[in-house]
């Protein structure tokens, strides 16, 4: 079981052990996997993390495209994926007040 917690309240969810999970792969150019790779190893989170598992990592990004005005994460909303910015800018808010605009650079 996997502990979530939202909102202070603890809420549980199923969990696939680790030899039932099968990390997803999305096909990608070279360019797009070097676009992944080089920012996904630029991140805290993954700052430790060796080449083999790095390279899963970059597989299983996924391309997703948003328009103007689309909202990618909704505040108080389980964050179930980790996006980079490749082109344009994100506007973030808390409770409706801007609080950071990002630019790809950024991100």
């Amino acid at each position: 079981m996997r502990r979530i917690n939202r909102n202070n309240d603890a809420l549980f969810s199923e969990r696939t052990t680790s030899s039932d999970f099968e990390v997803p792969k999305y096909p990608k150019t070279k360019d797009e996997k070097d676009f992944v790779r080089n920012n996904v190893a630029l991140n805290f989170l993954f700052s430790h993390t060796n080449e083999q598992d790095l390279s899963k990592i970059t597989d299983a990004f996924e391309k997703s495209e948003f328009n103007k005005d689309d909202v990618i994460i909704e505040e108080n909303e389980n964050g179930d994926y980790f996006y980079l910015v490749e082109f344009g800018f994100v506007q973030s808010t808390i409770k409706g007040i801007q609080v950071r605009i990002a630019t790809a650079t950024e991100c």
